[in-house]
């Protein structure tokens, strides 16, 4: 069984660069800088965070926000390494 997230069909339309290079998936990709919060997202939930972190920062919250390629391997030193950063005391 496959479960396909058409929701995200034509959801939004950027220039993508294409050098022939592929991303890594063993690690995370930082969408957005940010000092207060680490967000970690994936898959058809990305667009739904990005527009959350965009209503936070018109409060001046600063999240990072981190794009899992994927579940397995999952990148956990990027991870816990933005939430020391972003979760100090």
């Amino acid at each position: 069984m496959f479960l396909e997230p058409t929701r995200l069909y034509r959801l939004a339309r950027q220039e993508v660069l294409d050098d022939g290079v592929a991303l890594p998936l063993d690690r995370c990709h930082v969408l957005r800088e940010g000092d207060d919060v680490t967000v970690v997202t994936w898959g058809a939930m990305t667009h739904d965070v990005m527009r959350a972190v965009d209503q936070l920062a018109q409060e001046k919250i600063a999240c990072e926000v981190l794009d899992l390629a994927t579940l397995s391997p999952i990148d956990h030193d990027t991870i816990l390494a933005s939430v020391s950063r972003t979760g100090g005391s």
